[in-house]
């Protein structure tokens, strides 16, 4: 019985030899030892005896995957994707094998982004962390970090940002590699790119995002995790990004085509309104300037570029005016508003402007302060009985404010109040201890 049972286990691994192949079958087993480089060399040979061996290939990778996460070898992560995009390639000769693989590859690619991503997030929060910041920079301090002046401290800060930057960097370069097609990655490289002020790659990467981001409907890998809500309140935000990366490269006329995507997806978006606004206007002044020196060489072309800058104005002042017709009590859209005119030059309207935002609420220093500087000091515009009454009001909701206190004083003086304006300064002394 017993030589029984031994031939039967020798005719068994014979079997395994004959179906798998020598060196498949001595990669597994070198694998089992725990000698993953004699293994790798066995799953080469096997690729290079059988170039289309699917299973070959997804062995070989799966063991790059466990060695890069297991041995800390990031750099690892690229041979495994490499050697799962060499299964990959082979759906058209062998679909039944490859659609066999897909899943467990989709799944272990899932798995070692996640992690990568994450680690790569948290690194660029780190970043601009103030308490991270300080524990790495006291850290590299030591007992010296007690004794440091404030401009030392924020050296060190600063190279405390700069390493979390570059590990968010590295760490996301490597979650590139594993999932070169997720938009996550693209966008949060973007956001990277941004921090440290290199607006154009912060472009060029936000773009790749946004193709990437297929919409649910569209079908695609990574849309399974989007509902058509979620996928469109996040494709509006990167278009919005965008927007602004580009107004802030001086790109206005891609702008105002970003702008135009964004209004496709929502009518009433307020970045793309805001934005869309002041890139005619800013066409508009570089119009007006080739108007200028077109005027000053005597050109032909001054009344074609005249008309151009009155065209842009209109288009500008519209994208606003609609707004406000659908969203009257929206004081974003009245504040911004406000801003185009006065780049405008047309103070008259801004005036309108802030005031319908300061009936609609009183409540906003920034505003308040705004047009009642105007008042007291905007020349023609200057009406001091107006100003009066706006500072007045504001002494109600900022009572603890000096700079309130020491306009409302002003315009009570100007206004023939002395005895009044002159208190209403005095509270201002002494609001600020003076």
């Amino acid at each position: 019985m017993q030589k029984l049972i031994i031939s039967v286990l020798v005719l068994a691994l014979s079997a395994v030899v004959a179906q798998s192949g020598m060196e498949l079958t001595s990669a597994r087993v070198y694998r089992k030892q725990g000698d993953f480089k004699k293994a790798l060399e066995w799953y080469d040979k096997e690729i290079q005896a059988h170039p289309e061996s699917a299973v070959g290939y997804y062995e070989k990778g799966e063991l790059l995957g466990k060695m890069a996460d297991e041995g800390k070898k990031p750099a690892l992560f690229l041979e495994m994707r490499k050697a799962f995009d060499a299964v990959l390639n082979l759906a058209d000769k062998d679909p039944k094998r490859v659609k066999k693989y897909r899943p467990k590859i989709d799944e272990l690619v899932e798995r070692y982004w996640i992690f990568q991503y994450n680690d790569a997030v948290e690194k660029f929060r780190l970043a601009d962390n103030d308490s991270a910041l300080n524990a790495y920079a006291s850290r590299l301090a030591g007992d010296a970090w007690a004794t440091l002046g404030a401009a030392e401290r924020d050296s060190l800060r600063n190279v405390a940002k700069t390493n979390f930057s570059n590990r968010s960097r590295e760490t996301l370069a490597i979650a590139m590699t594993i999932d070169p097609e997720r938009w996550e990655t693209y966008a949060l490289q973007s956001n990277i790119q941004s921090a440290a002020r290199n607006m154009e790659g912060a472009e060029s990467s936000l773009r790749s995002a946004i193709e990437k981001h297929a919409r649910p409907t569209e079908g695609g890998e990574t849309t399974v995790r989007q509902t058509e809500e979620e996928w469109q309140r996040t494709h509006l935000d990167m278009l919005e990004n965008l927007t602004q990366i580009l107004y802030e490269l001086k790109r206005y006329k891609e702008t105002i085509d970003v702008c135009n995507d964004i209004l496709a997806l929502d009518p009433q978006d307020l970045v793309a309104i805001k934005f869309i606004a002041f890139s005619y206007n800013q066409l508009r002044e570089k119009t007006i300037d080739a108007y200028q020196k077109a005027m000053a060489a005597q050109a032909d072309s001054t009344d074609s570029l005249y008309n151009a800058a009155s065209q842009l104005r209109e288009k500008a002042i519209n994208a606003y005016q609609k707004a406000m017709a659908a969203q009257p009590d929206n004081t974003d859209l009245l504040y911004n508003a406000s801003q185009l005119h006065l780049q405008m030059g047309d103070t008259a309207q801004a005036i309108e402007c802030l005031s319908d935002f300061v009936a609609l609420d009183p409540t906003d220093f920034e505003v308040l302060f705004q047009l009642g500087v105007i008042y007291l000091e905007g020349g023609t515009f200057a009406d001091n009985e107006k100003a009066k009454e706006l500072f007045g009001n504001a002494t109600e909701h900022f009572p603890d404010n000096p700079v309130v206190w020491t306009n409302y004083g002003v315009a009570l003086i100007r206004t023939g109040e002395t005895d009044k304006g002159k208190e209403a300064i005095e509270k201002a002394k002494a609001l600020k201890g003076e």
